[in-house]
């Protein structure tokens, strides 16, 4: 953090995970009297996912199923390390339950079980009226009740 203007500078490197076409950078990173909108906590439970959110979500669109995504694959382990994705496949989202502050979304996905690789994606309305939209990718080990 700068001692005068007070502001968190960063640098670092970039490696393959990504998109960018410099190596690394030296950034500014400020503060916005904005609220977030992102993702605090995720886990897997038997039929699906739960995500927790950093600011409460418009029901209407949190409890659609329309507004979710969830798409799973698998990966060849190689000396190139990966592969394109094998047995990629579109799941249906068939149910979301908000949590009463409407921070917490526990979603219903067809054929849930654990994956090498999975995208989840949103595209909500915020209790405020904002867009909260965004994606996680990740790996499913095991789930739990």
């Amino acid at each position: 953090f700068h001692p005068t203007d007070r502001q968190l500078y960063a640098c670092g490197l970039h490696a393959w995970a990504g998109n960018r076409t410099a190596p690394g950078g030296f950034f500014r990173v400020r503060r916005t009297a904005g609220m977030l909108r992102m993702p605090v906590a995720l886990a897997a439970h038997e039929t699906g996912l739960t995500i927790t959110f950093s600011a409460p979500l418009a029901r209407s669109s949190a409890v659609d199923p329309a507004s979710w995504g969830y798409t799973s694959w698998s990966l060849e382990r190689s000396k190139n390390y990966g592969s394109e994705h094998i047995d990629e496949r579109g799941h249906a989202i068939t149910a979301v339950d908000l949590s009463s502050d409407g921070l917490t979304a526990r979603l219903s996905i067809e054929g849930f079980a654990p994956t090498t690789c999975y995208e989840l994606r949103w595209d909500l309305a915020a209790e405020d009226g904002s867009r909260a939209k965004g994606r996680i990718h990740g790996t499913v080990h095991a789930t739990r009740p």
